[in-house]
């Protein structure tokens, strides 16, 4: 509604708790709050990087109203400016990599964010999908452009609920750059991969299928220490997520 936007630092969270699935490489997040207003919204949100697609990442967050009624406003975007200040010795040091180059409109759903690094020239493209569902049913919420001269490209739209209606936002980004190979440019590759992609329920499967076979191959298991088991496969889990097979 007339609220200020979901944050950490400013809403009342009740709860909140995180799963990183190992077996299925799915990173699940459950938040609950309360906003000023005194209304209670519950947020699962659940994402992964695609291991059989190693250009494609999916995120999908389900809002749910428990006790109250109005309008949602959804924010999807690209972000190009964010920066390395979180470590207080380098903060002499240059934190902005990125310089924008191209924030556009793909279609009805979809944007396009290309950046380039400012030393070493790596062109860098992104392209966003974003849908809402209530159950299965694809919604047509009316979208508007917003874009940031210094590196940021939206999509944004309002949704109604009512108490206990949920509303699903499924988010599809796919992600090229110039040191790619067998490719026209980064732009047309993300655009056509975007155009080709399954649905996500397909992608989750093929990554699912994808992860099993590494776990057959990679996974530790030592009977007399669980936790120890545990450690190691998750940074096994770690190199393999960042070391995607590709041609």
């Amino acid at each position: 509604a007339d609220g200020d936007w979901f944050s950490p630092d400013s809403a009342d969270l009740i709860g909140y708790r995180q799963e990183l699935d190992l077996r299925r490489g799915l990173l699940t997040r459950f938040i609950r709050f309360r906003d000023g207003a005194g209304r209670t919204t519950c947020v699962t949100t659940r994402r992964f990087v695609s291991q059989a697609e190693p250009h494609v990442a999916v995120m999908d967050t389900t809002f749910t109203a428990e006790d109250w009624s109005g309008p949602l406003t959804v924010r999807s975007a690209l972000d190009g400016r964010v920066a390395n200040r979180n470590v207080a010795a380098d903060r002499l040091l240059t934190g902005s990599h990125l310089a924008p180059r191209t924030m556009a409109e793909i279609d009805a759903e979809t944007v396009l964010l290309e950046v380039e690094t400012i030393q070493s020239g790596v062109h860098i493209a992104m392209a966003a999908r974003t849908r809402a569902f209530t159950g299965d049913q694809l919604l047509s919420p009316g979208r508007r452009l917003l874009r940031d001269d210094m590196g940021q490209v939206a999509h944004e739209f309002t949704l109604r609920l009512e108490p206990g209606d949920s509303v699903r936002v499924e988010k599809v980004v796919t992600v090229s750059t110039s040191r790619d190979r067998a490719m026209l440019s980064p732009r047309v590759a993300v655009t056509t991969w975007m155009r080709r992609l399954d649905d996500p329920a397909a992608l989750l499967a093929a990554h699912e299928r994808e992860w099993q076979i590494l776990w057959e191959e990679f996974a530790v298991h030592m009977h007399t220490a669980e936790r120890a088991s545990l450690a190691l496969n998750l940074n096994i889990f770690h190199v393999l997520q960042s070391l995607a097979a590709v041609d």
